[in-house]
């Protein structure tokens, strides 16, 4: 068991030639943990795969292990909320099921963990005030950069503008051309 774990930890894609470790909860966690392979998830015994618990510590441990889970898992909001890190850079949320990407008060939470989510939110949920400010306040993956992806009507909003600017002060490069000279903005 020792010498699998190691194994393991150098290579998580050895898991699938030894199926008497599949069904293994330490060793499968540590397959689908280590690097970014989250392929490895795959050769895990179908009894963790439907084990709501291990898929929230494999998921927790490597975001991108979402991909590969179950719908079911996928529309979690626990579980696409621990894939939703500011170590994913917000790239997470794209695994995340259509049905909670379209519900707001996810959108708002998953902004808050990770202001870069905004990035993969649906346009409607860009143009949203409440959602583009949170994600400006949240921790970032890349500081100045959340505000780009807000949509082009929160941009121009002179208002809106200084609100995330008091926020977030290099958002100001992503504000639209025409407010990047005035005295107030600037």
């Amino acid at each position: 068991r020792e010498a699998m774990h190691e194994i393991v930890g150098r290579n998580g894609m050895a898991l699938q030639f030894v199926e008497q470790f599949r069904a293994d909860r330490e060793i499968s966690l540590f397959a689908v943990g280590c690097g970014d392979d989250a392929r490895n998830f795959r050769f895990v015994a179908d009894e963790l795969q439907n084990d709501r618990c291990f898929v929230l510590d494999a998921v927790a441990r490597n975001y991108m292990v979402l991909e590969y889970v179950a719908a079911g898992s996928q529309a979690d909001r626990e579980i696409a909320l621990a894939a939703i890190t500011r170590f994913s850079h917000g790239f997470g949320f794209t695994f995340v099921a259509d049905e909670l990407k379209a519900d707001r008060s996810f959108v708002l939470e998953a902004v808050r963990k990770c202001g870069a989510v905004l990035q993969h939110a649906p346009a409607e949920f860009r143009a949203d005030p409440e959602i583009v400010l949170q994600a400006v306040k949240a921790p970032p993956c890349r500081p100045s950069t959340v505000f780009s992806f807000a949509a082009e009507e929160l941009k121009g909003d002179a208002v809106f503008a200084l609100e995330v600017m008091a926020a977030d002060g290099s958002a100001l490069a992503h504000v639209a051309a025409a407010l990047r000279t005035r005295r107030d903005l600037a």
